[in-house]
């Protein structure tokens, strides 16, 4: 792997505390991970096992790369190995930039989108002694900490981490009929979740129009979970609306334990890795009989009324998951949802088409190839992202290079009037900014009333 060349202190600079709200989040059974947690919880230091996914470095400046834990002493105890471990375990996710160059690690060999697992032996430290940022709750800031050993655990069956057991459900190959089903599409909307991302298929009801399937159903975690709206409770779920989940990362699916209604919903997600925090997740949804793991050929496209799903075509966890392309309005105006995928690993936006609109892949952060889809004429560009976000998205260089495909400077959400600011796109008025009103009374605030 490339080494990374960021100052030590990069992380380390992280406010220690996110600014919470006076937030609710969703009671569940699973693991404590996903619990509320106003302060970060620190501990002088200790011992995890570490699944770290290999992804190959593109450009320069700061790429963080995050870690999903479980703390060595439990695992090495563990007794009972079935998938409820996933439940039990002290998980905690770390943050790192220069990934481990003092260490001499090296994972050229491993093919781009390989688990591989380290053990980590670490201490909290001062701020400028950091070499990186453990999160122990995923809605709560983190605490710095220096490595005094890091070593990679070799395959094998004699280690606890290549023993243990993960979730296992049978998988789709075909486009699953709540997706084939989803009927004239009035608009979408890109919710405002921070440093996240969240978008809502809606169909008109009356004078309303209402969310039919959530494209994720993410939001701000970790150092930025301050970027979510404090004022967002409650999202739509009078139409039964499925999730369709474009890849594993947390951000794109952290809400659902902020949101009462979303753990029952069908969840149509990409094929699992083997890493805990998210496997952890999967677990809770695979109990509520929520969890349905979708894993066609990678490549196809499936052409499913106003919506056509693609598989993409990339090897990482980004890069592999499901992408989309909505027809909406009057006008069957075309929408890119990418995901965080690479548009060269998108099937529809690597063919030679134009869309009307696009929401930027991965918040406007760095693109991970020169590839860009073409704008068409009047085209509107999207940016999902939170105000004051850890990795500073969206980059400048990214505007310039959709520029260059003829896209304007993007909207963001959030950015407009109060907070949430969600983003209403339809062809039947330019782009506009709502705050949300709920046709059920329930108080959810993503069904919007129009004239």
């Amino acid at each position: 792997m490339k080494e990374r060349k960021v100052q030590r202190r990069t992380v380390a600079k992280q406010k220690v505390t996110a600014r919470l709200g006076p937030y609710k989040y969703v009671s569940h059974t699973g693991n404590p991970f996903f619990g509320d947690s106003g302060e970060p919880l620190s501990e002088p230091g200790g011992t995890v096992y570490a699944a770290l996914e290999v992804e190959r470095a593109e450009g320069e400046g700061r790429q963080a790369v995050f870690l999903e834990c479980v703390d060595a002493s439990w695992l090495d105890g563990l007794q009972v190995n079935d998938p409820t471990w996933l439940h039990r375990a002290p998980m905690s996710a770390i943050e790192v930039d220069d990934l481990f160059g003092s260490f001499a690690l090296n994972f050229e060999e491993e093919p781009e989108g390989a688990i591989v697992w380290l053990k980590l032996e670490y201490s909290a430290v001062a701020a400028h002694e950091a070499d990186g940022m453990k999160f122990n709750r995923l809605f709560t800031g983190g605490f710095p900490i220096r490595f005094d050993l890091v070593e990679q655990i070799l395959a094998g069956p004699d280690h606890p981490v290549h023993k243990l057991k993960w979730v296992e459900v049978d998988v789709l190959t075909e486009p699953p009929r709540p997706l084939r089903a989803l009927g004239e599409i009035e608009g979408v909307v890109a919710f405002d979740v921070g440093q996240g991302a969240m978008q809502g298929l809606m169909r008109r009801t009356e004078d309303h129009v209402v969310p039919v399937c959530y494209i994720d159903l993410g939001g701000g975690v970790l150092q930025n979970t301050h970027t979510f709206p404090s004022a967002f409770r409650q999202t739509c779920f009078g139409t039964r609306p499925p999730v369709v989940l474009s890849h594993w990362d947390w951000d794109h699916w952290s809400s659902a334990f902020r949101f009462e209604g979303a753990l029952n919903s069908k969840w149509f997600v990409p094929p699992l890795s083997q890493k805990p925090l998210q496997q952890a997740f999967a677990l809770i949804l695979f109990e509520a009989n929520a969890l349905h793991i979708w894993k066609p050929t990678p490549g196809r496209i499936f052409f499913a009324g106003s919506v056509t799903w693609n598989l993409c075509t990339g090897r990482t966890t980004n890069d592999s998951g499901i992408a989309a392309v909505v027809q909406y309005g009057h006008k069957l105006d075309r929408l890119l949802l990418p995901g965080d995928a690479a548009y060269m690993h998108i099937p529809s936006a690597a063919a030679a088409t134009s869309f009307n609109s696009l929401i930027m892949t991965h918040h406007g952060g760095r693109l991970k190839s020169k590839h860009v889809p073409t704008a068409a004429a009047g085209a509107v560009a999207i940016c999902s992202v939170g105000a004051g976000n850890s990795y500073q998205h969206p980059f400048l260089d990214t505007f310039e290079a959709h520029a260059k495909q003829g896209w304007p400077l993007p909207v963001l959400t959030g950015s407009h009037g109060s907070r949430p600011g969600h983003v209403y796109l339809t062809s039947t008025q330019p782009v506009r900014g709502f705050g949300g009103a709920c046709y059920t009374g329930s108080g959810c605030q993503s069904a919007l009333k129009v004239a």
